[in-house]
């Protein structure tokens, strides 16, 4: 019999007043080279404002699953009109990606940058 795997839970944060959350999320499956991505925006008491999710047909690694993403996150709060966002991603490589520019020549460069110029604006 196999051990039960032990997962901490983490509960959803409510960002501060008048900040929409972007929560997001990538998949990669290494052996078949392929993803998803999905993203929820959510406004200060937790309601959902937009939720989608897609396929990625050709990907790298679990970094660009994750990055593509935020980069779906980010770009519907822009076209939806929402400036002020708080974007959350569990991938410790994309945050570190999105405060460095460590990642400047890695794979997913151009959706690092195109989602920092987001941020930005």
């Amino acid at each position: 019999m196999s051990q039960p795997q032990i997962r901490e839970v983490q509960r959803w944060k409510k960002p501060a007043e008048g900040v929409l959350k972007v929560n997001c999320d990538g998949a990669h499956e290494p052996e078949e080279k392929r993803g998803g991505w999905g993203f929820v925006i959510r406004d200060e008491e937790g309601d959902v404002i937009k939720a989608c999710w897609g396929r990625i047909g050709r990907s790298f690694d679990a970094l660009q699953a994750e990055a593509i993403a935020c980069w779906h996150g980010v770009s519907m709060a822009m076209e939806l009109g929402i400036g002020n966002i708080e974007l959350e991603t569990d991938s410790l490589l994309l945050k570190q990606a999105l405060s460095t520019n460590d990642y400047n020549r890695s794979l997913v460069r151009g959706i690092i940058i195109e989602i920092k110029n987001m941020i930005r604006y």
